[in-house]
Parts: C-alpha cells; sequence; structure tokens
C-alpha cells in the first residue's frame, strides 16, 4: 500500500489506525484551534465513516468464506467415510454383480484399469503401511490433483482393481483376507484426477504385506 517511510503507514491496518487518530483528534481544543478548513474535516469524516463499513463487511464475508469451506470439507469428508462404508456394504450383497457395481459407479471393469506400472514425471508419491487391526494405510502427496484413484492388485488377481476415487488421505483398505489367517501381499498405485479425469503418470507401486 505504502513506502517503508511513508506516513500513512505500511501496511492497510496501520493506515486506518492512523486515520482513526487524525479522527479523533479534530474535537481536541489545541487541534480546533489550528482552525483546519470545513471541507477537510468533513472529508476526514466521511472518509473515515466510509473505511471502516467497507472494512466490516470484507471481514464478514472473509469470514462467512471460511466457515462455508470448512462446512463444505467436513460435509465431504463425512459423505466419502458414509459412501465407504455403503459401498461395502452394496458389494457385499448375495445379488451383487461388477455390472450393477459399475451402474452404480462403485466400480469399474477390470480391463479399464490402467497396467500397474512404474510412475515417470508424475507428482504423486504413495506411502502404504499394515495396520495392526488389519488391512493397510494408504497415504499419497497429491499435489495440485483434486483427488486421485487408488488401484490395487493381489496375489491371484489377473489385473488391477480400481479400489476407490480419494479427496483426502490417508485412505484404508479393509478388505478382509483373501485367506483367513494367511498374509497377503497388495500392491497399490494412484493416478491423479482433475475435474473428473485421470491424468499424467500413474505413481510408482508400493507393495504393503497386510497380515490380518
Amino acid at each position: 500500500m505504502s513506502k517503508q517511510n511513508d506516513p500513512v503507514g505500511t501496511t492497510q491496518d496501520a493506515f486506518l489506525a492512523k486515520h482513526d487518530l487524525l479522527k479523533a483528534g479534530l474535537t481536541k481544543p489545541e487541534v480546533v484551534a489550528l482552525n483546519i478548513l470545513p471541507a477537510d474535516q468533513a472529508t476526514i469524516t466521511a472518509d473515515n465513516t466510509d473505511m471502516h463499513a467497507k472494512k466490516a463487511a470484507s471481514d464478514g464475508a472473509n469470514a462467512a468464506a471460511q466457515e462455508a469451506t470448512k462446512d463444505k470439507l467436513n460435509s465431504l469428508t463425512i459423505g466419502e467415510a458414509n459412501y465407504r462404508l455403503i459401498r461395502q456394504h452394496i458389494m457385499k450383497l448375495s445379488g451383487y454383480t461388477p455390472a450393477i457395481g459399475e451402474l452404480l459407479g462403485l466400480e469399474r471393469p477390470v480391463s479399464a484399469a490402467p497396467a500397474m506400472v512404474m510412475g515417470s514425471g508424475t507428482t504423486l508419491v504413495m506411502h502404504g503401511a499394515a495396520l495392526v487391526t488389519g488391512g493397510a494405510q494408504i497415504k499419497c502427496v497429491k499435489g495440485s490433483a483434486q483427488a486421485v484413484d487408488v488401484y490395487s492388485q493381489r496375489d491371484g488377481d489377473a489385473n488391477p482393481v480400481l479400489l476407490a476415487r480419494v479427496m483426502y488421505f490417508p485412505y484404508v483398505d479393509n478388505r478382509p483376507l483373501l485367506v483367513a489367517g494367511k498374509p497377503e501381499k497388495r500392491s497399490y498405485y494412484g493416478i491423479a484426477v482433475s475435474h473428473d479425469q485421470q491424468y499424467g503418470d500413474p505413481s510408482a507401486v508400493i507393495t504393503v504385506i497386510v497380515s490380518a
């Protein structure tokens, strides 16, 4: 707003504080004796009132925007958690088929899954760890991506399977073991998503040994 030695100050708040002092000082006897022009006094008062009104409106709008963003993120977090849970419930129903899952958007055809390859030139960095309570926890540094499609392949799987489109990490793969009590190797990789479209190279493949 101003230069270092500018008398109005170096920030907007500093200037407004100085302007408040100027307006408040207009009624002090020693200042009244200066006979400041009435037009200048009127301008000072009008400017001060307008600046405070506009600042209050701006501060209120910023606070409302921050609260709205907080509410949105909270809603998305709850919605994603519920989606994952209900997705598992539906996929365990006796009449469930991959075709129904595709219809509901719960999974994609296996043939649509990109080959599992080492990534190059991608900003995605994934990490995984087995959980003592079962399953695997996946973390991802996703850069500017809006979401990440997480794929996995287990021993015996012919192709990678799309587990979920994840907006917020960590993601927990809590699928039960293929054979109860037998540890299994699960490989994971991710693809960046923006505006509902995948882009860029897949991340490097990571492997997690799940034992519970």
